[in-house]
Order: structure tokens, then C-alpha cells, then sequence
């Protein structure tokens, strides 16, 4: 956009005016921290570290308000009562308790007593450690997938620092000293950093393949998009799943394609597969309502087949049975087995936005990105 006028430094006042439209306008910035704060986990009453975080997106959305000449957004009652209802519920009436105090509610108050209960919090809070990046084994309720960690990351899955780890390779000062142990190895590394002789990334799968029949999985009908047009499938949502995996069948169904990486399959039982074939691919997701949003799925991996147990939903039954869910917009499928695995990597897309529940023992509901299911 600005390009052409970088090479003349008498052009700064016309890039940074343009730049200004482009990207400093109010409503755009407004609208960016609100973004984070909807895309952000809801608040907890004991997490006070997120309430800081939240405080501060406040106090920027307050301040962008003032300077940016937006005064009008000061008596925005929408975007108030938003801010409002995204605290937990003892937040919300302490801020009722001080509104009573006030004759008019601006943005301008909600951001004062905001930033006095955020100090407040902070004067309580003592610093965060440093959050550790070594693998940790998960277990999801039907299917686990354990990753090792990515070559991008750079932090020694031992002594979690950057000083040792180059590349998938142990090297320098690392102060702990363990034996791999893996295939005879006595090197000092972590077992995640063992290279096997194919160079392959060993991906552990413990897939129970049993279940009973009043067990649902949250099994989600979804439109994948990719170079051969739509496809309709189904897709298994674990957040167990460090990795997304698909089928190398729909793969080629989808006409997309991607960088070969082989990697080696673990099963709980001691079984072992080879996926020398499997690349990393990206997708397009929506779910299979007209006109739904479509989402990009990046560094999906792709295997010979899930092999996942076959599930049945009706849907009209369920609602007949089950008076919480009498208007749950949830798609009936039948001995449907995903070709699709979407772990906790597409998080954005898995996360419930809506949870509709009832008795113990009853079915839930769960609004996501990709559509309604019931499990």
C-alpha cells in the first residue's frame, strides 16, 4: 500500500497518514480487542492472572475510546453491557453495587472501577513463572494422540531453556543428565529427542475401539473444501489429540496435497505403524449449515486410515426423549465413522461456544465453529 513512497523519507507524513486510515481507526481497533476478549477462555473467579489480562484489553479499548476521537462509543451500551457480561458472575455484582453509586454509566466509569479492581488483583497476584514446554501424555476418552515437540520449538524438553536444543538435537549446557535409554541409547538427551534410523517422528495413539452403546462421541458432521470441490464427512473433535490427523483417502478426494513427513504410529496395545507416506497439509473446514464460514486447518497430518469406531445419532429422538435438548439444531448421521481427527491444535475450531445440559447421565449439547452435536 505504501511501498512505492518508503524510498522517499519526505513521503513519512502521507505513509503515516495512510497507515492511520488503514489501521489506526478507532472502530477497527475497538473492534480487534474486542475480538481477543470474545476469543479469550471465560473468565474464573480463582484464574486472577486472566482477570489482569482482561483488565488490560479493557483499559485499551477505554483509551483507544478517548484518543482516537470516538467519543460516541463513550455511551456504547452494547459494547458495555458485552465487557460486563464476559466477567464471572461476583465481578458482575460488585460492578452493579458501585453502578448504583453513579448517575450516568459511560464506558469512561466501567474502565475506572475496572482498572481499580485489576490493581487490586495485581497487588495479590505474585508473578507467573515461566510456563514449562515439555510434552505431557494426555488422555482423551476414545482416541490420544502424543506429539514430540515441534523442531519450531526451541526450548530443551529437559531443562526447558533454548540453550541446548537446536534442530531436534541435544547439545551445550543442559544441567540435567539423563540416559535416553530408547533402542539401546545411552546418549544424554530426552527420549522425545531420540531420532529412530528412518528419521521418522514417533505420534502414539492409544485407541480404545469398544465402547457401550449409552457412550457418545462428539462426532460432528462437517464440509471439508479443498482443490476437487466439497466433500461431506464426519469428524472427531478430542481435545485429548495433540495433532489433527485425516485420512490420506479423503486427502486425495480433496485434491490437496502438502511436505512429506513420515511418522510412526504407537498404539496402547503395543502395536506399531509406519506412516511413511503421511505429509502435512492444509484444509478448509466449515460446517455443513448454507452459507457457514469456512476455516483454514493448517499442518494436518495425514494417515492410512483412523479406523474409529462407527456411532448413530437421531437426533428427533433424542429431543422426543430429552426435553434440554428440544431445540438443539443438531445434525442426525447414521454408522458414521470420522475420516477426520481435530485435536487441541484447531482449538478455535473444537471449543464449545454454547453448552446445553441437563441431568447427570443425559446427553450434552455443545455449540461450536463447526455446528451443534450431542454426545
Amino acid at each position: 500500500m505504501v511501498q512505492s513512497r518508503l524510498r522517499n523519507a519526505d513521503n513519512l507524513d502521507q505513509i503515516m497518514a495512510a497507515l492511520e486510515k488503514s489501521y489506526g481507526r478507532a472502530d477497527v481497533l475497538v473492534n480487534s480487542l474486542l475480538e481477543q476478549i470474545r476469543e479469550a477462555p471465560a473468565l474464573k473467579p480463582e484464574r486472577l492472572d486472566s482477570f489482569i489480562e482482561y483488565g488490560e484489553l479493557v483499559a485499551e479499548i477505554c483509551a483507544t475510546v478517548k484518543t482516537k476521537g470516538a467519543s460516541e462509543r463513550l455511551y456504547d451500551a452494547a459494547l458495555l453491557q458485552e465487557l460486563v457480561d464476559r466477567m464471572p458472575a461476583f465481578l458482575r455484582w460488585s460492578w452493579g453495587m458501585h453502578r448504583r453509586q453513579l448517575k450516568g454509566v459511560t464506558l469512561n466509569d466501567f474502565g475506572a472501577w475496572i482498572q481499580e479492581a485489576t490493581d487490586g488483583a495485581m497487588a495479590v497476584t505474585p508473578p507467573q513463572p515461566k510456563k514449562k514446554t515439555t510434552t505431557r501424555q494426555v488422555h482423551a476418552q476414545h482416541v490420544e494422540t502424543h506429539v514430540t515437540q515441534s523442531s519450531r520449538n526451541r526450548a530443551c524438553a529437559v531443562c526447558n531453556k533454548d540453550t541446548c536444543v537446536a534442530v531436534g538435537k541435544h547439545y551445550g549446557p543442559c544441567s540435567v543428565r539423563v540416559e535416553c535409554g530408547l533402542q539401546g541409547c545411552v546418549a544424554k538427551h530426552h527420549r522425545k529427542l531420540h531420532r529412530t534410523t528412518s528419521e521418522e517422528r514417533p505420534v502414539e495413539i492409544n485407541h480404545h475401539g469398544t465402547r457401550t452403546d449409552s457412550m457418545l462421541l462428539r462426532y460432528v458432521p462437517v464440509m471439508l473444501h479443498g482443490k476437487s470441490g466439497p466433500v461431506y464427512t464426519h469428524a472427531l473433535l478430542d481435545e485429548g489429540s495433540t495433532v489433527t490427523l485425516m485420512e490420506q483417502e479423503l486427502a486425495r478426494e480433496l485434491g490437496v496435497s502438502g511436505t512429506l513427513d513420515p511418522l510412526c504410529l504407537l498404539y496402547s496395545a503395543g502395536q506399531k505403524r509406519d506412516e511413511r507416506e503421511s505429509q502435512r497439509v492444509t484444509v478448509q473446514v466449515s460446517s455443513v449449515e448454507e452459507k457457514a464460514p469456512v476455516y483454514s486447518m493448517t499442518d494436518v497430518r495425514t494417515v492410512s486410515r483412523l479406523s474409529l469406531p462407527r456411532q448413530s445419532v437421531d437426533t428427533e429422538e433424542l429431543k422426543r426423549k430429552f426435553t434440554h435438548l428440544a431445540t438443539i439444531p443438531a445434525q442426525s448421521y447414521e454408522s458414521a465413522s470420522p475420516r477426520l481427527l481435530i485435536g487441541i491444535d484447531q482449538y478455535r475450531l473444537t471449543r464449545p461456544l454454547k453448552t446445553i445440559e441437563g441431568s447427570a447421565g443425559q446427553p450434552t449439547a455443545t455449540k461450536t465453529r463447526l455446528g451443534w452435536l450431542i454426545f
